[in-house]
């Protein structure tokens, strides 16, 4: 949607540009570090959050190699002509960090069957741990991490209530730098929560927005990712009038 949402703006004689900064199967954790680096980069004036669900997290490793031992982004820059507003595309390009989804985690888990990401597993394993780190980590004991991880940790107590508070603290950590937090879920599901340090705060989500049978019409596979369709109408609904609404 954020394509869509460049679209939106200019369509509203706002000429500004879009960053694309989210990532496929990455976790709360990962909006901090990215963030960071938008920070850095870009010095955006407006965050849009969209809150991913609390069962994803990070490994971290320790490459050998020291020019991979610092996490790292690039970006695209795309402009239709050359007066044109800028969206851009984030990539993520550390060495030093796994992703870790409910996917991957189904895949090698004896208790829970999944669609198979056996291929993706191979390949971020050849790529980011083999003969790159130390002590040496077998293809095995990978799995085992990764099936210990998802058949334990992701329905703690622990991970639901850092889940919460690394939210939370990711846009306080904006607003306090001056910059508009625009936070929402996309599934209304939400993990128990249970903390006597911070309260529980309300954002809208997606599927809550458009009703469960308009949420599901617009779900393109079982990821609940939407089509073009329904990308253009998160925005047309909802995005791009509390943008708008924010800039006032």
């Amino acid at each position: 949607y954020p394509y869509h949402l460049m679209k939106y703006m200019n369509s509203n004689n706002i000429n500004t540009d879009v960053i694309q900064a989210g990532r496929a199967g990455s976790s709360v954790k990962y909006c901090h570090l990215v963030a960071d680096y938008l920070l850095k980069e870009f010095d955006p004036d407006i965050f849009v959050f969209q809150i991913t669900t609390h069962d994803r997290s990070i490994l971290a490793l320790d490459p050998i190699e020291t020019d991979e031992k610092r996490i790292r982004f690039g970006y695209d820059e795309i402009k239709e002509s050359e007066n044109s507003t800028s969206y851009y595309k984030i990539w993520d390009l550390s060495d030093n960090i796994i992703h870790l989804s409910p996917g991957l985690g189904a895949t090698v888990s004896k208790h829970y069957p999944g669609k198979d990401w056996s291929e993706l597993l191979n390949k971020i394993y050849n790529e980011k741990i083999k003969d790159k780190v130390a002590p040496p980590l077998s293809l095995e004991s990978f799995k085992n991490y990764i099936a210990t991880w998802y058949e334990q940790h992701i329905r703690t107590d622990y991970a639901n209530y850092f889940y919460y508070s690394d939210t939370y603290s990711l846009i306080d950590y904006l607003q306090a730098k001056g910059k508009d937090v625009i936070p929402f879920y996309w599934l209304k599901y939400k993990p128990e929560f249970r903390s006597n340090l911070f309260n529980l705060r309300t954002y809208p989500s997606v599927e809550g927005l458009f009703g469960k049978k308009n949420f599901e019409s617009y779900q393109i596979d079982n990821g609940y990712h939407f089509s073009n369709e329904g990308n253009a109408k998160l925005v047309e609904k909802f995005l791009g009038p509390t943008i708008l609404e924010t800039m006032r």
